[in-house]
């Protein structure tokens, strides 16, 4: 997968689905829901889901699409092909 990279709020060097991961999940925690409960929302295994965030892993495809369906973005977006 073509990985595009930013830096987190430490000045750190990340790929950017990890980052753009953990944003949306931070905003999901301000809207009072849980990160354990968003990976099961999504149906996905929450060390999958913390691997993603923290750029530890890669989703495969099937992952992608729970995770940018739950989180109604696209996967363009999510990965960095979308450079508005």
């Amino acid at each position: 997968m073509l990985s595009y990279y930013g830096r987190d709020e430490h000045g750190e060097l990340k790929p950017l689905v990890s980052l753009r991961i953990d944003w949306l999940a931070r905003q999901r925690k301000r809207e009072g829901v849980k990160y354990v409960r968003q990976a099961q929302d999504m149906g996905i295994d929450v060390s999958n889901l913390y691997g993603y965030r923290s750029g530890y892993r890669t989703p495969e495809v099937a992952n992608l699409v729970k995770i940018c369906s739950y989180y109604g973005v696209s996967a363009d977006w999510l990965i960095g092909l979308d450079r508005a």
